[in-house]
């Protein structure tokens, strides 16, 4: 099992690795400011990444435990702690938005209106 498992692992980590290199030669330029706040993600939007993220987390789990190392209680274990991971996730996500969005409410911003006053 570890010679089926070694080199798709190597692989990834060299390819990061040389990502994080050539990141760091070549840092992009980023604004100082923005020139308009970001905008707010929408519920379709965040209902849309989670079930990627999911479907590409119960691939890894299928390929790497189910298929090369021929654990087949792998995936019904995935399926629930991914979908329990998933939601402590965006519970964690909406409390630190809303957070966010009150202590935004309570100052005033430092930011200037739509019309520029």
């Amino acid at each position: 099992m570890l010679r089926q498992a070694l080199p798709p692992l190597i692989a990834a980590s060299v390819v990061f690795v040389a990502m994080v290199a050539i990141a760091a030669r070549r840092p992009v330029r980023r604004p100082r400011l923005l020139a308009r706040p970001p905008e707010r993600a929408s519920g379709r939007e965040v209902l849309g990444t989670l079930a990627g993220g999911y479907v590409c987390f119960l691939a890894v789990v299928i390929v790497f435990h189910t298929w090369i190392g021929g654990e087949e209680d792998a995936l019904r274990g995935a399926l629930w702690g991914g979908a329990f991971l998933s939601a402590v996730a965006v519970g964690l996500a909406a409390v630190r938005s809303v957070a966010a969005r009150s202590f935004a409410d309570g100052r005033p911003s430092k930011r200037p209106r739509d019309g520029g006053e």
